[in-house]
């Protein structure tokens, strides 16, 4: 997910953890929770203003394009006059006086490149420079960093007070919406955990708290708010939280401490935005057959293959591809390439934007729902996989301040949902295919395993997205595909 410090080091500090013998008098644990509930709010407001301000620009700069899609997508043979009348029942309301259709993809390249250019020119800047892509893993490292004894005339707690924390925060959120806001695609999962981060120690600075147990529940519980303030999902928050910091450890302190916090985010979220579920799943079958498990188990394995290996590569070659451009040029150059891509597959394809930039929620929320003809074309949906890995991998190899969280899922559920309709078309006659819920919920569960590295993060999410009748296809890709990548060394 980010670089930040090895594994190794994460285990170190893990074991090195002594928090459990901390003496939790009521005074202690009074101020503790009633940082926690500021720190909960506050990062609530942060990270709910900077998603409004992202979801208003990509709904001026993505919504020109869906009202052409049913034309372009009969002209092209995609899908029948049928099929887009049923898309334009689906539309929403857009806003073509500001953002006329013909001038759509204009604007968006210009938008594109302009984000690149000021995030160009901002890095430059001394006190900018350490806010190039998503900082989580800054954040993870001031967090392991309270582990180090002190030393003469320094001291860890004291040095991570001295760096920026609400103006860092601050700044990370300008970088997203530069990043993301402009048209860039990636999630921004990834850039909240600075923002949180910086905010709990801003927090445990302002109350004076020199104790490096304290400051790492304030920290923790600032990176599990910011989380839940855009999953929605509090257990799976804090649980997430704690693997991306400790690796393959889990810190009963910081995690309940860390409860406290998303509830909190929770309760923002559902009592002031009246936030609506991410995903939004109907029942399944409670008891799956013998089939449904062998099929999560290959899901896994075939979308854990792409998805680790062709990141990590395809990654690895644009960074390379980048790092000859000038540092000033290089994020226009990434944005200028994610957006051609993303512009072609339009031109030639009727393959909307919104599909291979932005967040990419959206498309997956409509592959769940099975309201879009496109979605259910299985060489579409892997093409679709294939162009959002490269426009994630042109934004954030070039620096944008964006995550893979997001990313991942769609990669993972596009697969899954891809595989699944490969099999409707041309192995009819197998009737043990199960539903193509299963197929996308393994799919997602086993993309994030192997992309980011959180499996019980990732079977807690799936629970609390999808429900609990999901819980056991979730578990059996999880457990498969974090067997699987360890044994290929994705990690």
């Amino acid at each position: 997910m980010a670089a930040g410090p090895s594994k190794t080091i994460k285990r170190i500090a893990a074991i090195e953890d002594d928090s459990h013998l901390v003496e939790e008098t009521w005074k202690r644990m009074g101020r503790d929770i009633a940082a926690i509930i500021i720190i909960g709010v506050l990062v609530w407001c942060f990270c709910s203003t900077m998603r409004t301000a992202i979801e208003y620009s990509s709904t001026f700069l993505f919504e020109p394009f869906h009202s052409q899609v049913s034309t372009k997508a009969v002209q092209y043979g995609i899908v029948s006059p049928e099929e887009a009348n049923i898309l334009s029942k689906h539309e929403l309301e857009i806003i073509n006086k500001i953002n006329p259709p013909e001038y759509a993809a204009f604007t968006l390249m210009i938008t594109l490149v302009l984000g690149g250019l000021i995030r160009g020119a901002i890095i430059k800047h001394p006190s900018w420079t350490k806010y190039e892509g998503d900082g989580a893993g800054q954040s993870i490292q001031y967090f392991i960093d309270t582990y180090q004894q002190p030393l003469e005339g320094a001291n860890p707690v004291k040095d991570r007070y001295e760096s920026e924390t609400f103006l860092g925060a601050a700044k990370r959120i300008v970088m997203t919406i530069l990043t993301v806001g402009t048209g860039g695609s990636g999630g921004i999962e990834g850039p909240v955990i600075p923002v949180g981060e910086n905010l709990g120690s801003g927090v445990s600075k302002l109350l004076r708290i020199f104790e490096p147990n304290d400051l790492r529940v304030l920290q923790m519980a600032g990176i599990s708010a910011a989380l839940c303030s855009l999953l929605n999902t509090p257990f799976a928050a804090a649980v997430f939280a704690g693997e991306i910091v400790f690796t393959d450890r889990i810190i009963y302190r910081t995690l309940f401490y860390s409860l406290i916090a998303s509830v909190v985010a929770y309760y923002m979220n559902n009592h002031f935005l009246h936030f609506e579920p991410m995903f939004s799943v109907q029942a399944g079958y409670p008891g799956y057959s013998f089939a449904g498990y062998v099929s999560a188990s290959v899901i896994a394995i075939l979308v854990s293959m792409p998805t680790g290996l062709g990141l990590k590569y395809i990654f690895e070659h644009i960074n390379k591809f980048l790092s000859f451009i000038p540092i000033g040029a290089r994020a226009a150059f990434g944005a200028m390439c994610a957006g051609l891509i993303s512009l072609s597959l339009w031109h030639f394809l009727a393959i909307e934007p919104r599909h291979t930039l932005g967040m990419g929620e959206e498309t997956l929320k409509e592959l769940i729902i099975g309201t879009d003809p496109m979605l259910e074309i299985w060489w579409i949906l892997l093409l679709l996989v294939a162009a959002k890995l490269m426009t994630t991998g042109f934004t954030l190899m070039s620096g944008g301040s964006a995550g893979l969280l997001i990313p991942a899922t769609f990669m993972g559920g596009l697969s899954g949902a891809g595989i699944y309709e490969l099999l409707h078309e041309y192995a009819a006659t197998f009737t043990f295919v199960p539903e193509i819920d299963l197929f996308i919920i393994a799919g997602i569960a086993s993309a994030l395993v192997s992309i980011i590295e959180v499996p019980l993060a990732t079977m807690a999410l799936m629970i609390e997205l999808f429900g609990a009748h999901y819980a056991a296809p979730a578990v059996v890709a999880t457990v498969v595909s974090h067997l699987f990548v360890k044994r290929m060394r994705l990690y």
